[in-house]
Protein backbone atom coordinates (compact mmCIF):
# COMPACT_ATOMS: atom_id res chain seq x y z
CA UNK A 1 0.00 0.00 0.00
CA UNK A 2 1.14 3.53 -0.70
CA UNK A 3 1.87 6.35 1.64
CA UNK A 4 -0.64 8.36 0.75
CA UNK A 5 0.36 10.86 2.87
CA UNK A 6 3.48 11.55 1.33
CA UNK A 7 2.44 12.08 -2.30
CA UNK A 8 2.12 14.89 -4.33
CA UNK A 9 2.18 15.56 -7.81
CA UNK A 10 5.22 16.19 -9.84
CA UNK A 11 4.70 20.26 -9.85
CA UNK A 12 3.52 20.43 -6.23
CA UNK A 13 7.44 18.13 -5.05
CA UNK A 14 8.91 20.49 -6.74
CA UNK A 15 7.19 23.74 -5.40
CA UNK A 16 8.19 22.03 -1.72
CA UNK A 17 12.11 21.25 -2.77
CA UNK A 18 12.16 24.92 -3.99
CA UNK A 19 10.19 26.15 -0.32
CA UNK A 20 12.75 23.69 1.43
CA UNK A 21 15.90 25.23 -0.37
CA UNK A 22 14.67 28.55 0.63
CA UNK A 23 14.03 27.55 4.02
CA UNK A 24 17.83 25.78 4.61
CA UNK A 25 19.35 29.27 2.63
CA UNK A 26 17.24 31.45 4.57
CA UNK A 27 18.32 30.19 8.26
CA UNK A 28 21.85 29.88 7.18
CA UNK A 29 22.56 26.18 7.72
CA UNK A 30 24.89 23.64 5.60
CA UNK A 31 22.46 22.11 2.91
CA UNK A 32 22.73 18.48 3.10
CA UNK A 33 20.68 15.83 1.21
CA UNK A 34 19.42 14.32 4.46
CA UNK A 35 18.50 17.38 5.92
CA UNK A 36 16.62 18.52 2.67
CA UNK A 37 15.22 14.90 2.89
CA UNK A 38 14.14 15.42 6.57
CA UNK A 39 12.55 19.07 6.03
CA UNK A 40 10.49 17.53 2.28
CA UNK A 41 9.22 15.01 4.95
CA UNK A 42 7.82 17.59 7.89
CA UNK A 43 7.23 19.97 4.99
CA UNK A 44 4.71 17.02 3.60
CA UNK A 45 3.42 15.85 6.32
CA UNK A 46 2.42 19.68 7.63
CA UNK A 47 0.31 20.24 4.57
CA UNK A 48 -1.61 16.80 4.63
CA UNK A 49 -2.32 16.86 8.01
CA UNK A 50 -3.34 20.60 7.72
CA UNK A 51 -5.75 19.25 4.67
CA UNK A 52 -6.89 16.24 6.15
CA UNK A 53 -7.86 18.24 9.38
CA UNK A 54 -10.40 20.23 7.57
CA UNK A 55 -12.01 17.55 5.79
CA UNK A 56 -15.68 16.70 7.15
CA UNK A 57 -16.02 13.89 9.44
CA UNK A 58 -17.83 11.92 6.67
CA UNK A 59 -15.04 12.26 4.68
CA UNK A 60 -12.29 11.33 7.20
CA UNK A 61 -14.70 8.39 7.70
CA UNK A 62 -14.14 6.89 4.09
CA UNK A 63 -10.43 7.53 4.63
CA UNK A 64 -9.80 5.51 7.65
CA UNK A 65 -12.15 2.63 6.72
CA UNK A 66 -9.66 2.38 3.42
CA UNK A 67 -6.60 2.07 5.60
CA UNK A 68 -8.49 -0.22 7.76
CA UNK A 69 -9.93 -2.81 4.67
CA UNK A 70 -6.07 -1.99 3.17
CA UNK A 71 -7.78 -0.36 0.18
CA UNK A 72 -6.31 3.18 0.77
CA UNK A 73 -4.20 4.76 -2.33
CA UNK A 74 -3.07 7.86 -3.40
CA UNK A 75 -5.90 8.22 -5.93
CA UNK A 76 -8.65 7.09 -3.58
CA UNK A 77 -7.48 9.84 -1.10
CA UNK A 78 -6.99 12.67 -3.67
CA UNK A 79 -10.24 11.66 -4.51
CA UNK A 80 -11.79 12.61 -1.74
CA UNK A 81 -10.33 15.63 -1.21
CA UNK A 82 -11.38 16.79 -4.19
CA UNK A 83 -14.79 15.10 -3.30
CA UNK A 84 -14.70 17.65 -0.51
CA UNK A 85 -14.14 20.87 -2.09
CA UNK A 86 -12.04 22.52 0.33
CA UNK A 87 -9.70 25.07 -0.58
CA UNK A 88 -6.45 23.31 -0.69
CA UNK A 89 -4.32 25.98 -2.04
CA UNK A 90 -4.95 28.41 0.88
CA UNK A 91 -4.22 25.33 3.52
CA UNK A 92 -1.42 24.56 1.68
CA UNK A 93 -0.22 28.26 1.67
CA UNK A 94 -0.89 28.40 5.14
CA UNK A 95 0.43 25.30 6.38
CA UNK A 96 3.70 26.43 4.71
CA UNK A 97 3.53 29.69 6.17
CA UNK A 98 3.01 28.49 9.48
CA UNK A 99 5.67 25.79 9.09
CA UNK A 100 8.48 28.90 7.47
CA UNK A 101 7.46 30.81 10.49
CA UNK A 102 8.30 27.62 13.22
CA UNK A 103 11.39 26.62 11.41
CA UNK A 104 13.23 30.37 11.22
CA UNK A 105 12.51 31.18 15.08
Amino acid sequence: MEDAGNSFAASDKAMLEHFVDQLIDEKGINKTDRLRAELMEKVSDTVMTEILMNLPDYLLDKINAAYDENTASEELIEGIVRESGIDTETITKNALINFRESFLA
